[in-house]
């Protein structure tokens, strides 16, 4: 019996197709891609073998493939490369097939090749301007002298620059942006182009950057790298130490160095020297006068000096614990270590040679008990980009990160002990993290959180991952022309800011901080010494003394500054030692020019001069960066006129407010200067009133016009622009000592220029209101005035 079998016709036909080959699987995307080597015309990248073999790899370069790589590939070189140039990196991995599968891109990888050769290239002995120290201090010193004209030495000791910034220190501290400018907030705003170039402007990356605020150590190298290369005044040394000074007379004249590659010994001069190491090694080679350790409560009539306790359980000062007495004893240092819990980017914490877990028996019975876990025993001090975190030592338990008490002969000692110290730093460290994570008397569970975490494999990559600074977060402190004291960070009683410095140069916004002199006591596990954060502050300047050194001449040291324990334990942020560095740099240029010894430097140009470049010399909340007249503002506040942290740019000006400011502007002008015995009274000013002195010594001194007794100011209404530029130009001519002496007509000739001079600036700016000036433009107006003529202080 024969079946029929009916086909459908379209099985037929698939039946008449040709064979087709099923596609392999695109392989998983490649890990841990990193550059682990730079150079000016080429960098080196590796990554982590793949979980599955693969049948090659395609590297792309700023998007484009420019290779591809055998499957056993782990590493490559990509040159012939521009220098100082950003590029950034993508893997793919192929699989089998023609044409090959390929593979999600990997996460980038991207960094900037090194400068050219040449740059920063050293030129000869001799130099305008001495810098020692390539810390962000020492850094922003050397381009303020190098971008105005002066030839700059550089010098490193170790092998890296960028100190802290770069090596490790990346969770910047503050409250405040408005106090930060100059040349932090350069370096802010290259970090945050960075990740907005290779992430993208909605990335998570630049969102937790915050401006660039919050940054991977080897971002801030490449920054502060590229910022130095770009100046061809800088010479760059590395890897020279310094050992001694020449002085002629009080004068330091040069410095020596001991060649850490083994050279011979060198010795750079320089007209001036700035000493921006942490530990002011210039300075006392000098024989500057400096101190160490703690200054009693009662010596400076600080609240949080000498002898004083920490709840580690409240997290608050123990108030009655403590005497306050002064010693020897210096705030504990540690590493601030850049760790991830991102398996394609960690690496393991080493066992220390000579590993000993004693110091760290403490923490079993704690975990144990649930009083400490990994996160209370390691100080998370911020997120990073890339799912990495700045870790400091806690302020809620010990032992921590801060290897207290064994830092107290660091600051004087000779390098051979200073290196023995930093070596038993990473030793107790890497000890405490080997132990977290590896101690068989300790939890499973707790140690496995711990193995979560490790050294962030792409930082580093030249030091085994392990940061290259040690936080060194006090060592010598200056004796210098000023003597800045906890009593300077916040307001006095009755007034409502910070102490005004007629001669900041400079704007601290960081609370009292300290860390720990002596561990806990075992019969008070809890209380730890020296060690308290939080201590109230207000944004505060920093006078220009505090980097003069008492008897020597040719030096600065913005830095290791004249100050108190407690007054520097809210200096010392690195965008406060920049802003000094800064203010140090400019002062050098300055005194070079006429051959001024830079004690003797008016600080008042240093203050003009770094406004240009938006340096911030007093805060001004509403006040930013940005703004048009940012540098009026400034000035204003440096000379008194702002009272309270608010300057209300955008208000209109009333003519009394403008009085006001006149009478106090003309006085700083002419301190001598005084009103007139006979002068008119106004008829809308009572005589007792607080604005009273002003208008008349106004109307006396004629700078109002003409003015009879009984006539009105109006204080409340707006002041025009045309009426402010006669103001304005009158006052100058009253003020400025060097005219009083002059000619009539040479005086006349001045005002009429004065009163062109703003009365075209408010023609050219279309926001000004002939009939109505802002407080910010009528500042903007006074300004110009004060550069007009003589010095404006």
């Amino acid at each position: 019996m024969r079946f029929l079998v009916r086909v459908p016709a379209i099985l037929l036909l698939l039946a008449a197709l040709p064979a087709v080959a099923i596609a392999a699987p695109a392989p998983e995307a490649p890990t841990g891609l990193r550059i682990v080597s730079l150079a000016p015309d080429k960098l080196e990248l590796d990554w982590l073998p793949p979980a599955q073999p693969v049948a090659g790899y395609r590297l792309f370069r700023n998007g484009r493939p420019i290779r591809d790589l055998p499957g056993d590939a782990l590493r490559t070189t990509d040159d012939g490369l521009q220098p100082s140039t950003l590029y950034i990196y993508h893997l793919a991995a192929l699989g089998e097939g023609s044409p090959p599968p390929e593979s999600p891109r990997s996460q980038p990888a991207a960094d900037w090749t090194l400068p050219p050769a040449n740059a920063n290239a050293p030129r000869g002995d001799h130099y305008d301007v001495l810098v020692v120290g390539a810390t962000p201090g020492g850094i922003a010193a050397a381009l303020a002298a190098a971008r105005l004209g002066a030839t700059v030495a550089l010098v490193e000791p170790s092998r890296w620059i960028g100190g802290m910034m770069a090596g490790g220190l990346s969770n910047t501290d503050f409250r405040y942006k408005q106090t930060h400018g100059g040349y932090f907030k350069e370096f802010t705003r290259h970090v945050a182009n960075y990740y907005r170039t290779v992430y993208g402007p909605k990335s998570r990356q630049l969102e937790v950057s915050i401006g660039g605020y919050k940054f991977e150590p080897r971002v801030a190298r490449s920054v502060l790298t590229l910022m130095v290369a770009a100046e061809p005044n800088i010479s760059l040394y590395r890897q020279l130490r310094a050992t001694g000074v020449t002085k002629e007379g009080d004068r330091v004249v040069a410095v020596t160095f001991e060649d850490l590659t083994g050279g011979p010994t060198r010795t750079l001069t320089g007209k001036v020297t700035i000493d921006a190491t942490y530990e002011g090694d210039v300075a006392a080679y000098a024989g500057a006068s400096f101190s160490v350790g703690r200054e009693s409560r009662t010596d400076f009539n600080e609240q949080h000096a000498g002898e004083i306790y920490w709840n580690n359980d409240t997290r608050k000062i123990v108030w009655g614990v403590g005497d306050g007495s002064g010693d020897h004893r210096v705030q504990a240092y540690n590493y601030r270590l850049t760790m991830t819990s991102r398996p394609d980017n960690r690496v393991p914490i080493p066992k220390p040679e000579g590993y000993d877990r004693t110091p760290y028996l403490k923490i079993i019975d704690d975990v144990k008990s649930g009083y400490a876990n990994w996160k209370r025993i390691l100080g998370y001090q911020g997120l990073l980009p890339n799912d990495k975190w700045d870790i400091n030592n806690s302020g809620a338990y010990w032992p921590s990160t801060d290897f207290v008490g064994q830092n107290y002969d660091y600051p004087t000692a000779d390098w051979k002990r200073r290196e023995e110290i930093i070596r038993a730093h990473r030793v107790y460290i890497q000890g405490l993290l080997y132990f977290l994570q590896n101690d068989p008397e300790l939890p499973e569970e707790f140690r496995a959180e711990a193995n979560r975490w490790g050294l962030a494999r792409d930082e580093f990559v030249d030091n085994d991952n392990w940061p290259t600074q040690l936080y060194v977060r006090e060592a010598r402190r200056l004796h210098g022309a000023y003597w800045f004291t906890e009593n300077d960070t916040r307001p006095r009683e009755g007034e409502k800011r910070s102490p005004l410095q007629r001669e900041g140069v400079g704007v601290g916004d960081y609370s009292l901080d300290s860390h720990a002199t002596q561990p806990p006591k075992p019969e008070q596990p809890n209380y730890i010494e020296g060690f308290f954060y939080g201590g109230y502050t207000e944004p505060y300047q920093i006078p220009f003394g505090v980097m003069v050194p008492k008897g020597i001449e040719g030096l600065l040291v913005p830095v290791a500054v004249s100050a108190t324990h407690i007054g520097l334990s809210t200096i010392r942020m690195e965008p406060t030692w920049m802003a000094l560095g800064q203010a140090a740099g400019t002062a050098a240029y300055i005194a070079i020019q006429p051959g001024l010894p830079v004690t003797r430097v008016p600080v008042a140009l240093v203050q003009d001069t770094t406004l240009l470049s938006h340096q911030v010399t007093i805060f001004l909340k509403d006040v930013d960066y940005d703004h048009r007249d940012f540098q009026a503002l400034n000035y204003a506040g440096l000379i008194g006129l702002l009272p309270t942290y608010e300057a209300e740019p955008e208000k209109p000006v009333d003519r009394g407010t403008a009085v006001g400011w006149l009478w106090q502007w003309m006085r700083v002008r002419h301190p001598q200067l005084a009103a007139p015995a006979a002068a008119p009274q106004f008829a809308d000013v009572a005589g007792d009133a607080p604005l009273a002195p002003a208008a008349r010594a106004l109307g006396g001194l004629g700078v109002l016009g003409t003015v009879r007794s009984g006539e009105a100011l109006r204080p409340a209404e707006p002041l025009g622009a045309a009426e402010a530029a006669r103001w304005i130009a009158r006052a100058h001519r009253v003020s400025d000592p060097a005219r009083q002496r002059s000619a009539p007509a040479l005086r006349d000739a001045l005002e009429r220029q004065v009163v062109g001079l703003l009365e075209e600036t408010v023609q050219r700016d279309p926001g000004i209101k002939p009939e109505a000036l802002t407080r910010a433009q009528f500042l903007r107006l006074l300004y110009l005035a004060a550069q007009t003529g003589a010095p404006r202080r």
